[in-house]
Formats: C-alpha cells, sequence, structure tokens
C-alpha cells in the first residue's frame, strides 16, 4: 500500500516527520479562523459511526492517525462511504517522493473541499492545491466506484469481523496511541472509542498486557 509519510502542517511535536510542510501553529489557527481548514462534518460523522469495518465504526478508525498513516488508499475508500456526490482522487503531491507504479497519494474531494485522511481534517481545495501541487492521474466519481476493482475489494474485505477480544485489543490499543501522541481529533476519538467499549461491553486489560500487544504490533512492522 502507498506510503505516504507526514504530509501535514506542523502544530505540535508528533507531527515531526520526513516530509512536512513548513506552517506554522500560527498559520494553522489564522486558516482554521478563516475556514480554509475545517474538521469533519457532523452528519459526515454519523454516517461513519453506523458503518463497519471488521466490526468496528469506520468512524473510529478514520479518527485515529495511527489507522490513517501510510494508508491513504484504502481510508480514502472508507471515509468515502458515508459520503454522497464525492470524487476520489489518486494523484502525485509535491511533499512525497513519486511513485513509478502508482500514484503517490490518495484523497477525497467533495463540495469544494479535499479530505485528506492523513491530516484528519477537511482542506479548502484551492488551498490544498496551492499548497501540494497535485498532479491528478485518476478520478472516481460515486457511480465510477461501482465498477472499481480495489473500491469495491476494500469494501468487501472490511466485512470481515474479527474476534471480541481481538476488538478490544485494537481498541484499547488506539487509545493508549492517542494518549501517548494527542492529534487534532483527540477528544472526539477517545470519546467514541469508550462510548463503543462501553456499548459492545468490550473486554480492559492490563498494561502488561497492552505493552505485550505493543511490542507484537511493533515486531511485525519489521
Amino acid at each position: 500500500m502507498t506510503k505516504i509519510g507526514k504530509i501535514h502542517i506542523i502544530i505540535s511535536d508528533f507531527e515531526k516527520g520526513v516530509y512536512e510542510m513548513e506552517l506554522t501553529k500560527e498559520d494553522y489557527q489564522n486558516l482554521i479562523k478563516q475556514k480554509k481548514i475545517l474538521p469533519y462534518e457532523p452528519q459526515l460523522l454519523e454516517n461513519l459511526r453506523k458503518k463497519e469495518a471488521y466490526g468496528i465504526p469506520i468512524l473510529i478508525l478514520i479518527l485515529s492517525h495511527p489507522c490513517c498513516a501510510e494508508n491513504c488508499y484504502p481510508m480514502s475508500v472508507l471515509i468515502s462511504t458515508g459520503m454522497d456526490h464525492f470524487t476520489l482522487v489518486h494523484g502525485n503531491v509535491n511533499c512525497i517522493p513519486k511513485n513509478d507504479q502508482y500514484p503517490n497519494h490518495s484523497w477525497v474531494e467533495k463540495d469544494g473541499f479535499v479530505y485528506d485522511t492523513t491530516d484528519g481534517f477537511k482542506w479548502e481545495k484551492n488551498l490544498y492545491y496551492q499548497l501540494f501541487s497535485p498532479e491528478v492521474i485518476n478520478t472516481y466519481r460515486e457511480d465510477d466506484v461501482k465498477t472499481y476493482s480495489f473500491y469495491q475489494d476494500v469494501v468487501r474485505n472490511v466485512k470481515k469481523p474479527i474476534l471480541k477480544q481481538e476488538k478490544g485489543l485494537i481498541l484499547q490499543y488506539l487509545a493508549l496511541l492517542e494518549e501517548e501522541n494527542p492529534t487534532p481529533n483527540h477528544t472526539n476519538l477517545l470519546f467514541e472509542i469508550g462510548r463503543y467499549q462501553e456499548q459492545e461491553h468490550l473486554p480492559v486489560y492490563s498494561e502488561k498486557t497492552m505493552r505485550q500487544y505493543q511490542k507484537i504490533l511493533e515486531k511485525e512492522k519489521l
């Protein structure tokens, strides 16, 4: 899957990475005031809360930076499942090295905004194109994805359920990562995780178990 690194603006230490856009925290705050950068709208959040991937609300996965980082292709598919009248885009952005085999990034466009799941919020399209100079390679509108095999494969694969115990581990681990490195969706993510854990009566694991789980996951990435 596409390796996208960290392309968003610097607003705190957790965002430091190989590929960065040099915008200050003040720049970021000004863009919010100008409504050029906005959180995901409530209706989208509600739609994604009702949809599941591997038995977990897609909303939780979309709000979690570790789930979205380096997974722009499948996560763009998942966020679009909560939308009507969208365009899924594959292209090359200027902050990521080009790949000879496929476009280096994927995002979704709707109503004049770009939904880049790596960032966890939506950008005014003109601003996004000004900053990242996208070279658009492929576009898929709402009707097009019905016959786009990759899109349909993602939607089909995430229908596979996982065990309740594993679901509990994953959600508790995502909460742990969020507590260690807060992101722009910090409050919403922890609320959604807590709400779902309570709703589904998911098991709660000890700190020792979670650290062991973390070591297993880190080893698998090597």
